[in-house]
């Protein structure tokens, strides 16, 4: 999981045990910038060394947002980005520009299963016989 700045910074990797929280800081482009946008990319990507940063066309768009500041700012202004996942695949994504406080959105990550979905996948799985 991660967020695109031409390509996409991935934060979370596929495979990360849940629940997981990661941060990493992010700055604006532009001058007199009044918001940011997240958009929140999905990739099968498990080497963090290798894989850190890849190519938009390795990653599917799953969700965005944009998170408008109380007041523009300028270009290199740091901005804490948060991906917090609990162990139902919930992500929900913080947004922190100092003296601005935080926004945040929560989306459903594909392909995540609780552990309930889990158990009923195995049962209905041992219950099939495989010729």
């Amino acid at each position: 999981l991660g967020i695109v700045d031409d390509k996409v910074s991935n934060l979370i990797f596929a495979n990360t045990s849940l629940p997981a929280k990661v941060e990493d800081m992010f700055e604006t482009a532009f001058e007199n910038q009044t918001s940011l946008a997240f958009p929140v990319y999905e990739s099968d990507v498990t080497d963090k060394v290798k894989d850190e940063i890849i190519n938009q066309s390795a990653a599917v768009l799953i969700d965005k947002y944009t998170m408008p500041f109380k007041k523009p700012h300028p270009k290199g202004y740091p901005i804490k980005v948060i991906f917090d996942i609990n162990d139902e695949g919930f992500l929900k994504v913080y947004g922190e520009v100092e003296d601005e406080g935080h926004v945040d959105f929560t989306v459903k990550i594909t392909g995540v299963r609780s552990a309930e979905e889990i158990q009923q996948a195995a049962i209905a799985l041992a219950k099939k016989n495989i010729d």
